[in-house]
């Protein structure tokens, strides 16, 4: 989510615990962590540097829910909660749904929200996410991605347009990952095609110069 306001930054990590359990036939469990990264890198655009966060995780067969903070200089901090369900179509093919309910410093859970929905075969991931809420009326903001696992080498590939009426377009980034250990990974980032205005805005207002970050994830309790 882009935030539009301008404040200092805050620095924050939630702490979280982690314990398994298990409710008859199927398990379900909390975990936890937090982590560090030299940027916070959203749909190929660095929203921030440096970033803290932590998340919180439930699941229980194929329910999860995610709550994930973060610090954004924009508005102090983000704060996530996802909701998903996932099930097998077959023994590698699976389909998800799900929302992501945004919160910031001045808003409420609602404003923004984005709907998702993915598929996965194999090591190969295609996810949608299109933006609702109060505060996106008559706006058409659709991102779809395209992604991949070989080995400890992840890419992806994002589609990202948007449409208010008056400014619209899209652009289209690749992220290479590469994860030297569980805890450790890098990423390079570019912005490859713009269209639009919406897409010039997006290099006028970020970059499309190559990006590479540094993250640093540790487990919370496990």
């Amino acid at each position: 989510m882009f935030s539009k306001k301008a404040s200092v930054v805050a620095l924050t990590a939630a702490l979280l615990g982690s314990v398994s359990v298990s409710t008859h036939a199927e398990e379900s469990a909390f975990s936890g962590s937090a982590g560090l990264s030299t940027a916070y890198l959203l749909r190929g655009l660095d929203l921030d540097s440096p970033q803290f966060w932590g998340q919180a995780d439930y699941t229980a067969g194929g329910f999860s829910t995610s709550l994930w903070i973060s610090s954004l200089a924009s508005t102090s901090y983000e704060l996530n909660l996802v909701p998903s369900y996932n099930f097998a179509v077959s023994e590698n093919v699976s389909i998800d749904v799900g929302a992501v309910f945004y919160k910031y410093e001045d808003t409420d859970f609602g404003d923004y929200v984005d709907l998702t929905a993915g598929v996965g075969f194999g090591d190969f991931y295609v996810g949608y996410m299109h933006t609702v809420g109060s505060d996106y009326d008559d706006i058409d903001w659709d991102y779809l991605t395209f992604s991949g696992e070989f080995g400890a080498f992840s890419a992806l590939v994002g589609y990202d347009a948007w449409d208010d009426g008056m400014d619209d377009g899209s652009y289209v980034h690749l992220d290479l990952s590469y994860s030297l250990t569980e805890e450790l990974s890098f990423t390079v980032s570019k912005i490859l095609t713009t269209d639009g205005s919406y897409g010039d805005g997006i290099v006028t207002n970020y970059s499309d110069d190559v990006q590479f970050l540094v993250g640093y994830s540790l487990p919370i309790g496990n």
